[in-house]
């Protein structure tokens, strides 16, 4: 079976450039290896025998994509329940929490 070896270049390149790729393998001298096998038969030739995995971060952070902070105002100023403000309480832009703040005051506030 042939080795795939890919060549030694930073971790976000190798995963920029295999976008369907979670993990590879890396060996002590800097080569890249999609299978754990074939860095283990590559490592067999060199002095330092390591075998490193290297996690895509994306799988670690999982955070989702910032809306752009006009959407995020404007949907929160349409929001009609407190519900509907939930999935914003994670954003931690100032603007963000001020309209948040607001519109929880506004939907909170008892009716006349």
């Amino acid at each position: 079976m042939k080795n795939i070896l890919i060549l030694a270049v930073v971790a976000a390149d190798i995963f920029k450039e295999n976008p369907s790729l979670d993990l590879y393998f890396e060996t002590s001298d800097g080569e890249a290896f999609y299978k754990l096998q074939d860095a283990k038969n590559h490592a067999k030739g060199l002095k330092d025998t390591m075998v490193k995995p290297v996690e895509r971060a994306e799988q670690k952070e999982a955070a989702p994509a910032k809306q752009k902070f006009e959407e995020v105002v404007a949907q929160i100023e349409a929001a009609t329940t407190l519900e509907d403000l939930e999935a914003f309480k994670a954003d931690t832009r100032k603007g963000v929490i001020a309209a948040l703040d607001k519109k929880t005051a506004e939907l909170t506030k008892p009716a006349e």
